[in-house]
């Protein structure tokens, strides 16, 4: 399989759904964004790897659908120690939006 660097590189942006994907694009962001998001979170924000499952534990994911995703993630990222403007500035910097 292809590797992919969660890190970046001075080849590519960190928007994979603008780079690979054709438009429209649904502001909302691709598997690859929102794991940039989350490796951003874990490496530059300092969240534990238990940090991270309850996250997603607590977003609900087996109630979620491609509109409530976001605010779902957001709410359990910041109700586990996540500051609101290290979500905000790692969800704008990957392409993740609302």
């Amino acid at each position: 399989g292809d590797d992919y660097d969660c890190e970046g590189s001075s080849t590519h942006t960190l928007c994979y759904l603008e780079e690979v994907c054709g438009t429209p694009f649904t502001a909302r962001g691709v598997a690859m964004d929102w794991l940039r998001l989350f490796w951003d979170l874990k490496t530059d924000g300092g969240a534990s790897f238990s940090e991270m499952l309850e996250m997603y534990d607590d977003a609900n994911p087996n109630t979620w659908n491609a509109w409530t995703v976001y605010s779902r993630l957001e709410n359990g990222a910041t109700s586990n120690g996540v500051s609101q403007e290290d979500w905000d500035t790692y969800a704008d910097l990957n392409c993740v939006d609302p």
